[in-house]
Parts: C-alpha cells; sequence; structure tokens
C-alpha cells in the first residue's frame, strides 16, 4: 500500500540516515522545505534546511526550434497546449482535457494538447479513453521522450501547463518556458508560486477544470495580455538562473 506502515518506517530510517551523513540539506523550495518538515522525520534544529532554488541557463538568443510542431500534425492557426513530464495522474492531464472539452466549440476546435514525456501504459491508455468519450480524440498527441534541449522543446509550444494536483517542488518546465518566452498556465501548489505570479502567469487552483478553461479562453482572447505576463516572466525568472544558483551553493560549502 502506498502508505503503509513498512513504508512510513523506511521512510523515516532514511531521512534519519540522512540527517546523521550530511553536512547540509538543502530543498528546491520552501514548499519542499515545508514538506520535509511537517510530514517526514526531519529536525531543522539539528540540521537546518537551506532552500537553494533550481536555477536554469538564461538563454542569450532564441533557442533552435526543431521543427517539432509539423511532426506534432499542428496546422496554421492551432494552439499547442504543451505539458512536459513524467505521464502520472498527479500531473492533471486530465484537469487540462476536461477543460478544453468545456471551452466553446470555436476555441476547443483550435486545441491541441501536446503530451512529452513517458509513462505508465495503463495511465497513457485512461488518457486516452477519456479524450475519445470528450471527442478529443483528435486533438491529443503523445510524443514519447524527445532527445532535445528543453528550451527548443518549450519554445514550440503556445502556452506551456503545468497542472499538478497537489504539488510540485519547482517546476522547472515552467521556469524554462518563461526564460524563452513561453507564456505560463500553471496551478497554485508547491514551489510554483516562488517564482510566478499573476504578473508573469496564469494561476488557477489545482484539480479546477473549469478555472483551466477560463483561463484558456482569456489566453486566446487577449493577446496583448499575454505579451505583458511573457515580458514580466522574463524579467522575473532572472533571478533563477544557473549561476545564481551555483553561488549559493559556492557560499553555502565554502563558509
Amino acid at each position: 500500500a502506498p502508505y503503509s506502515a513498512g513504508r512510513v518506517w523506511f521512510e523515516r530510517a532514511v531521512d534519519r540516515a540522512v540527517q546523521n551523513w550530511a553536512t547540509d540539506i538543502v530543498a528546491v523550495s520552501r514548499a519542499t522545505r515545508e514538506t520535509l518538515v511537517r510530514l517526514r522525520a526531519f529536525d531543522t534544529e539539528r540540521n537546518p534546511i537551506r532552500v537553494i532554488h533550481n536555477g536554469i541557463r538564461l538563454p542569450t538568443e532564441p533557442p533552435t526550434r526543431a521543427g517539432l510542431r509539423q511532426s506534432w500534425g499542428l496546422k496554421d492557426g492551432e494552439i499547442a497546449l504543451g505539458m512536459m513530464g513524467r505521464i502520472e495522474r498527479y500531473k492533471g492531464h486530465e484537469d487540462v482535457l476536461l477543460a478544453v472539452s468545456e471551452m466553446p466549440e470555436e476555441s476547443r476546435a483550435r486545441i491541441r494538447l501536446i503530451i512529452v514525456g513517458e509513462g505508465a501504459v495503463d495511465e497513457k491508455n485512461r488518457l486516452r479513453s477519456m479524450a475519445e468519450r470528450l471527442d478529443l480524440a483528435g486533438q491529443i498527441v503523445f510524443t514519447g521522450y524527445i532527445d532535445a534541449p528543453a528550451p527548443s522543446i518549450v519554445s514550440e509550444f503556445d502556452l506551456l501547463v503545468l497542472a499538478t494536483k497537489d504539488f510540485e517542488g519547482f517546476g522547472l518546465s515552467a521556469a524554462e518556458a518563461m526564460a524563452v518566452g513561453t507564456p505560463v498556465l500553471a496551478t497554485t501548489v508547491g514551489g510554483t508560486t516562488e517564482f510566478m505570479s499573476a504578473e508573469t502567469a496564469l494561476l488557477v487552483p489545482p484539480e479546477s477544470p473549469s478555472d483551466i478553461a477560463r483561463a484558456l479562453e482569456a489566453h486566446l482572447r487577449d493577446p496583448e495580455a499575454v505579451r505583458g505576463r511573457v515580458h514580466a516572466a522574463r524579467g522575473a525568472i532572472a533571478n533563477f538562473s544557473d549561476v545564481a544558483m551555483a553561488a549559493r551553493f559556492h557560499r553555502l560549502l565554502t563558509l
């Protein structure tokens, strides 16, 4: 069972071992740190848990596109909603499908959901079955793993969607999208709001297909607002560069 007594005992044993061996403990977000303290056996009096956010390489020029839109079968005027990462139920793919199904027909017909990543066959089949029942079977594309740099992939999306249901340690794909100028829609879970705000992304509550549908409509309806969020996102994400992350680790390990 996912939360059996045996698993809990094992996790706590690992937590204690980590605290015995580690000189420093680092979390990738304040949300992750809070989870370690609240739900796991980490004692901050014994080992302080520092927060060093993930860092991304900020592009000095637009990323090279790999012509992926053509391979996904996208036509002129169609909107690529991209989701990147492991295909698991908690990632919220079903919520995006439900959201698209709620949109007006004119908008819904333009949407293509591009799911990049691998996952269990059962989960992919469940999503395919749901898409068929929602009359969206022709609008969902499973690309599998793509052997290309993440910035090149997310730059092909018209909107990066991060619809995680419960917890997201950081949300690296969203940060990468912000850096290359791809708009973002994300749920307010875990560490996402530590680098995103209403000024830089469309933010919605978790497990809220209707809110996602309204956000998608807003994205399609107001291109000027989209450009404003993209511009603000590029400025905000500059604080989360790989250089800044490396400097914080260097300071931690040398002082």
